[in-house]
């Protein structure tokens, strides 16, 4: 974990905590779902097995449970409520059980709760609604479990490419599920982060390999390479 701020009794409004990331949301959290201040275009979902930053560890490491947590903004992890202007944030009457308990001078409240008492999607979901099988095939198809094994393998030992063509495997059935509930469902875009999480492709890029979207789709080796969870610490903040 890191460092307490030294010389800080008090949120002195800096923005720092927000622009690192939006919280995990609990079960505490579930009444700001149900009165709409908080819906599903302001969540993005971390799948199991995706690599994560651990502010616990200060380590990139993959995710042993889902999560649902705020969505940044602007290609950044900064939480979509933080308003920079003023550098408050715009459901600070509302805001969630991690960011109540957030004190940077003093994180010990806050890590009572890291890892506990999360919600998951079907947690937030009506029972009954269609798109839960589409996510069910999805987590089937597309398992992140794997993941950091092959990205690994497809930077060191990968001479055969089954790696590469394992990854573009999933790469496609990703987005070709995305794009039956976005196209055939008219699941609204906004709603995909949370539905699916971050595309098999884009956790892929920040290991260091490009997808490519020729007549025959393939994976490349950027300029970096993967730690051992198989990623790059992008400084998304896992609580």
């Amino acid at each position: 974990m890191r460092e307490p701020s030294v010389g800080i009794a008090s949120c002195v409004r800096c923005g720092t905590c927000c622009e690192r990331g939006g919280p995990v949301l609990h079960v505490e959290d579930m009444g700001i779902l149900r009165d709409h201040h908080a819906i599903f275009r302001h969540l993005v979902t971390i799948r199991a097995g995706e690599p994560v930053f651990n502010p616990v560890t200060n380590r990139v490491e993959r995710a042993e449970r889902e999560m649902v947590k705020v969505k940044g903004r602007g290609g950044s992890w900064c939480c979509s409520f933080y308003r920079r202007e003023d550098s408050s944030c715009t459901i600070y009457d509302f805001r969630f059980l991690e960011c109540r308990l957030l004190k940077c001078w003093d994180p010990s409240d806050l890590m009572r709760v890291m890892g506990r008492g999360t919600i998951r999607r079907s947690d937030v979901l009506n029972e009954g609604d269609p798109i839960r099988s589409v996510i069910a095939l999805h987590d089937e198809e597309c398992p992140l479990s794997e993941l950091s094994a092959l990205v690994v393998r497809a930077f060191v030992e990968d001479e055969d490419g089954t790696a590469r063509r394992r990854l573009s495997d999933l790469i496609r059935r990703d987005s070709a599920l995305r794009s039956y509930a976005l196209n055939d469902l008219g699941v609204e875009s906004a709603f995909e982060l949370f539905l699916f999480g971050r595309t098999v492709r884009d956790i892929v890029s920040d290991a260091g390999l490009v997808f490519g979207t020729g007549r025959r789709d393939s994976v490349r080796q950027g300029r970096r390479g993967p730690d051992k969870a198989g990623a790059v610490d992008k400084g998304e903040r896992m609580c």
